[in-house]
């Protein structure tokens, strides 16, 4: 009984001491809900963060023993630990702790690692030992942390530590200081949040009122900024307009100064008196590009600066610029090199003069600047944009001195250059850039630069164009049988070579490079045997063994002896062709090189360099494998041979042809007949291939119909031109009957009959003849006359072949004669277009040495070597005679009658002369009036053409080269009145 009573007994003693742990338990819930309730209202009813840590700090001591307790907070930004609130007598803990995620001190664990830590001092001593702590401020008995956590973000921490007893802290202890830390963190965040934004508050009025006084006083600077900058402009623009309107009365004077410098000149002067005139020359000059600069400037400044908008071709600016800087790139042994990139558009829209005048800033600055190395100008496709639109970008590079990083950011202010010394040591307003960087800005485009001192410049400009509604990619492609060819290029400078390579890979050529003569000569000799050459572009400046000498081995070797070379140099041209012409060479280009006149060249070598094997044995029995099916053509050709030829060799394949002797005749012969195709020859007098064709596409009847130029040969830019025109295509002469099958065939795929058509084709019909055919051991070998190949050309028709060199009998046998008189009277037009003819003739009937004397001639007289002629006339005299004679004693079959009728061409005909020098007054006036610098070449040959009015064009001869376009077009309009020639193609 008493051991029952016992155990009721201590049941209740249980029970009563659980009753009282609950309600201490309950007792301390309430506790911390009066400390959490406490602290809540302190974050509302107190101001100062210092209030609220120290409220804070009271009621946790209603809970936990905190006398020695510390607030730290974390500054993420700054990764560092700071110390607001501290009420620890026995530790004060530092002012801050730096690179906090770094530090192994007990605060900055918590931080780190988000998670309340409880430790003793005996335990933190061994942690320290062991390397994971450091030893900050005096150690406790016991130290406990807990993490101040908002959304997962540690702001900071609270610690409380202990001195004497090691156990004064239970895990109990650990989850009450953990339970109240969110809200304290939330409170410490809510207060500092509030006191950063009166803070922001207090330094945005503080702000405002220091921005409104900013205001006023700039309200009143801009008003009087505004003032002054009306009355500059005023200023500004009345010098502008003065400057601007007075742009004529200033070059006036200073074109008689130069004019009447250069007729002075042209008088008898002493050595002393010739030097003085060359200085007034130079000095003069001079100070006209200083006022053409200063009037461009003033004009943009004044806003009368008006850009064109019309078609223009890239090509010809490029080349106006290689033209001009050529001369001056070589002087000083300067490389000058320009590449136009092959999917440029032919054609675009805009400002030709200005674009010129920006290259030629840049290229002259390029070039002044720079001693020794390249000047590279690039034009490539920058983008293509929508509407018709694409932008170009031209880079001019160069070797030079460069520009230092602090100067560049001044390079294009008026009148400044890169340094003081520079402007004395160089020369030069510093306007060039200015109106450069305008004129690119008024085009909407942007000028750049790229620069570095000691090691050259780079200038981008980028400007956007409108396309004409026919652009086209620039093109050259050869015939079919001159694809494929191997070319050697020798050349040491690498840039030089990329050029070259590109330009000759488009003409669909094979490219090999050499660095050196040496290389080149062991390249010839390695291909003879397996895929020899057949053409070597050889550079003449080359280190150890030059372009003459390298030559020379090669015409010296067995069996590379034939093979053709172009020599190319920007060096000392007169000199240097003499000596190329003696070690044997073919051709002979101008760096830097034209992609339009180096593909002529090229073709005109390749023409006259045939193999034999090239050529196949043709029977004069091979009959035409083509057949039109009666296609209508018109062949609008003014050679009268040629026109017989061309006709001959269509009618072979059973086309209908119609012939008409000029462009005129051929659009009044389109008004009243129908046709299939077009054969239009270039060169013709009253109107030009061109010219016709553009007429005939304005009729919308003709807008598709074919169109197919005949070119004497692969002239400078002649396929883009037949395109701009509105041509389809063109076949070069002299005529190969294969091709100019293909090219009709191609463009009348309705009509043309394969070789095997079904049998409802009608055969091709023999021509009739007057007189039976004779077999081919009726015409025996003519010397100077390659029969197979002409016959090859005329689809084996002997009997016709013998029509053509009787015709050419009657026809030229006294050219020879008509060429050295119109020679000697300086005629030079008048023996170009003789030459120019007889060449096209000489071509179709295969007679190679008279093709190749001509070609040479017509050379040197374009060239104007004029007293470099009496070898080349007399290999003209000698192979003229060759061919005259041998058809005399083989072909004709009776000497020519006294009064047989001759052509009515003559060659000395003074009304033919003057016929001939229209086209050139034509061009002339073209070039001038889009300012194109090749009208003084064009004036050249008008001059020569001209012998005995001298007088009459000297005002047209100051005019070109003092570049007064205008004037120049008055003295051309005046002189054509005298002449009676027309300057309008719409007046043939």
């Amino acid at each position: 009984m008493q051991e029952y009573r016992q155990k009721q007994l201590d049941i209740l003693y249980q029970e009563l001491a659980e009753l009282r742990a609950i309600e201490e338990q309950r007792k301390r819930a309430e506790e911390i809900s009066r400390a959490l309730l406490n602290i809540s209202n302190a974050v509302n009813t107190t101001y100062h963060l210092d209030e609220l840590y120290a409220s804070i700090h009271d009621s946790l001591g209603r809970i936990l023993d905190v006398t020695h307790f510390y607030i730290a907070l974390y500054h993420r930004e700054r990764d560092q630990i700071t110390f607001p609130f501290n009420t620890d007598d026995h530790d004060h803990p530092c002012e801050r702790i730096p690179r906090a995620s770094q530090s192994k001190s007990l605060t900055a664990k918590v931080i780190q690692t988000g998670r309340p830590l409880l430790i003793t001092g005996d335990e933190h001593l061994k942690l320290i030992e062991q390397g994971e702590f450091d030893l900050v401020g005096k150690p406790s008995q016991v130290w406990l942390g807990v993490p101040l956590i908002i959304n997962n973000d540690v702001i900071g921490a609270m610690v409380m530590q202990h001195y004497t007893n090691p156990h004064q802290y239970t895990e109990q202890d650990v989850e009450i200081f953990q339970s109240v830390s969110e809200q304290i963190a939330i409170a410490i965040a809510r207060k500092r949040a509030e006191k950063d934004l009166e803070k922001a508050k207090a330094e945005a009025e503080s702000a405002n009122l220091e921005l409104l006084e900013v205001n006023r006083q700039l309200a009143k600077a801009i008003t009087n900024a505004n003032m002054m900058a009306n009355q500059a402009k005023a200023a500004t623009k009345a010098k502008s307009e003065f400057l601007a309107n007075m742009s004529h009365e200033i070059r006036t004077p200073m074109n008689a100064m130069m004019g009447f410098t250069d007729l002075l000149s042209k008088t008898p002067l002493t050595d002393k008196q010739k030097d003085y005139v060359q200085k007034i020359q130079l000095a003069s000059h001079s100070l006209l590009r200083i006022i053409n600069d200063i009037l461009d400037l003033s004009k943009i400044e004044a806003g009368k600066m008006e850009l064109e908008h019309t078609a223009f071709r890239i090509q010809d600016v490029m080349d106006s610029v290689s033209d001009m800087f050529s001369n001056k790139a070589a002087e000083k042994g300067i490389e000058f090199l320009i590449a136009v990139a092959s999917d440029v558009p032919i054609q675009v829209m805009g400002d030709p003069l200005r674009l010129r005048q920006i290259l030629i800033n840049l290229t002259n600055n390029a070039i002044k600047f720079t001693n020794a190395g390249e000047v590279v100008i690039t034009v490539s496709l920058a983008e293509k944009e929508r509407d018709s639109r694409i932008s170009v970008e031209f880079t001019v590079l160069d070797t030079g001195i460069g520009i230092s990083s602090q100067h560049l950011p001044r390079l294009f202010e008026s009148f400044s250059q890169a340094d003081g010394s520079t402007t004395r040591k160089y020369g030069g307003t510093g306007l060039g850039l200015t109106i450069s960087k305008r004129l690119v800005e008024m085009m909407g485009g942007e000028l750049r630069v790229e620069s570095e001192l000691d090691k050259g410049s780079a200038f981008y400009c980028t400007i956007p164009f409108a396309l004409p509604h026919d652009a086209q990619a620039q093109q050259f492609l050869p015939p079919i049988r001159f694809r494929d060819r191997r070319v050697l290029v020798v050349d040491d400078n690498k840039t030089s070579q990329k050029f070259l390579q590109e330009m000759l890979t488009s003409f669909s050529f094979q490219v090999t490079l050499a660095t050196s003569g040496a290389e080149g000569i062991r390249l010839l000799e390695e291909a003879m045997d397996s895929a020899p050459f057949d053409l070597v572009l050889m550079d003449l400046i080359m280190p150890e063994m030059d372009g003459i000498e390298t030559s020379k081995h090669i015409r010296a070797h067995q069996r590379l002896s034939r093979i053709p070379i172009i020599m190319m140099t920007a060096f000392g041209r007169e000199e240097v062709m003499q000596q190329a012409g003696k070690s044997g060479i073919d051709g002979f280009l101008i760096k830097p090189v034209k992609e339009p006149l180096l593909f002529e060249t090229i073709m005109n070598i390749f023409e006259h360099h045939l193999p034999d094997e090239e050529v196949d044995e043709t029977s004069c029995e091979n009959p035409a494998i083509f057949n039109f099916n009666h296609a209508k053509i018109l062949l609008v050709e003014d050679n009268h041979m040629n026109q017989q030829l061309a006709a001959e060799i269509l009618r072979l394949a059973s086309a209908e042809v119609e012939t008409v002797n000029n462009g005129a005749e051929a659009v009044q012969t389109l008004q009243h007949g129908t046709f299939d195709l077009i054969l239009m020859d270039i060169q013709m007098p009253q109107m030009d291939g061109f010219e016709a064709t553009r007429q005939i596409r304005t009729d919308e009847r003709f807008q598709h119909l074919p169109i197919i130029a005949m070119t004497a040969h692969a002239m400078s830019g002649d396929r883009e031109k037949c395109l701009q025109a509105g041509m389809n295509d063109y076949v070069t002469k002299p005529i190969v009957t294969e091709e100019l099958y293909a090219a009709v065939s191609k463009w009348l795929p309705h009509i043309q009959a394969a070789p095997d058509a079904p049998p409802n084709v009608p055969p091709i019909p023999v021509p009739e003849s007057p007189a039976p055919r004779p077999k081919e051991n009726d015409l025996p070998e003519l010397t100077g006359i390659d029969v197979q190949l002409a016959l090859k050309r005329l689809g084996g028709n002997c009997h016709f072949f013998k029509e053509l060199l009787q015709e050419f009998f009657e026809t030229y046998h006294d050219v020879a004669g008509a060429v050295h008189q119109a020679l000697e009277q300086k005629n030079y037009a008048t023996a170009l277009n003789i030459l120019h003819m007889l060449k096209g003739v000489s071509g179709n009937i295969s007679a190679n040495r008279l093709f190749s004397s001509i070609e040479r001639l017509e050379k040197e007289i374009r060239w104007g070597n004029v007293r470099q002629l009496s070898p080349l006339l007399k290999a003209f005299d000698d192979a003229i005679h060759e061919v005259l004679s041998t058809i005399q004693h083989h072909v004709l079959l009776s000497p020519c009658p006294p009064d047989m009728p001759r052509p009515a061409a003559s060659f000395g005909n003074n009304d033919a002369a003057n016929a001939n020098i229209t086209p050139i007054f034509r061009q002339l006036f073209q070039q001038l009036s889009s300012m194109n610098l090749e009208a003084e070449e064009s004036f050249a040959a008008l001059k020569l053409s001209l012998n005995g009015h001298a007088q009459d064009i000297q005002e047209l001869e100051h005019a070109i080269y003092s570049l007064d376009y205008e004037k120049a077009i008055l003295a051309l309009h005046k002189l054509a009145d005298t002449l009676h020639v027309s300057l309008s193609t719409h007046d043939d």
